[in-house]
């Protein structure tokens, strides 16, 4: 709820992430007690949503084919690699 909050109304004053209490180390809270930390579970859901999605339009088409959102999937997921190889790539040459 807090996290999908951030994401619609990004005016949050204090981005910092929470540390542990140790003494000895010093390390970031996990994504389920800091508002903060990167997690994945709403970039997983629009993944999932979109590939039912895109399976479900096929469907009221009178096209659909369970072979659809596998290849959907796929698809998708290849893109998303190219994309952040191509993303890591140009961080690696523009240093």
């Amino acid at each position: 709820k807090n996290k999908m909050k951030l994401l619609l109304f990004p005016r949050q004053r204090n981005w910092t992430r929470l540390a542990s209490d140790t003494v000895e180390t010093s390390r970031p809270l996990p994504p389920v007690a800091d508002v903060n930390a990167p997690d994945l579970y709403l970039p997983v859901m629009s993944f999932i949503t979109f590939s039912l999605l895109a399976g479900f339009l096929q469907g009221t088409a009178g096209r659909f084919d369970p072979e659809y959102i596998q290849a959907t999937i796929m698809w998708s997921a290849t893109l998303i690699a190219l994309e952040a190889a191509a993303a890591r790539l140009a961080c690696m040459f523009l240093n």
